[in-house]
């Protein structure tokens, strides 16, 4: 099974090969990624294909965290919440 970026990335190159392509990926993402990796989407993943263009630069950001910084470090075991020492 290919990873996500793996499959991003075989999607952006196959776009900017075949302009056919590109025109139905942005219009059906969906339809398009099921049948390039023959996998089904579920209907609770919302899929979004947007083009760059040169008065327009999107910039995706990762999913919020479920834990702030403070929760993250306390977790990973990178803040001491007793005295120390820490083990």
């Amino acid at each position: 099974m290919k990873t996500l970026d793996e499959m991003r990335k075989q999607l952006i190159d196959k776009a900017e090969d075949d302009i056919a392509f590109r025109g139905r990926l942005l219009a059906e993402p969906r339809a398009v990624v099921e049948e390039e990796f023959g996998i089904e989407v579920p209907e609770s993943v919302e899929l979004r294909v947007h083009e760059d263009s040169r008065s327009a630069v999107h910039l995706v950001l990762p999913p919020e965290p479920k834990l702030d910084m403070q929760e993250l470090q306390t977790a990973s075991g990178g803040n001491c919440i007793t005295s120390p020492p820490c083990w």
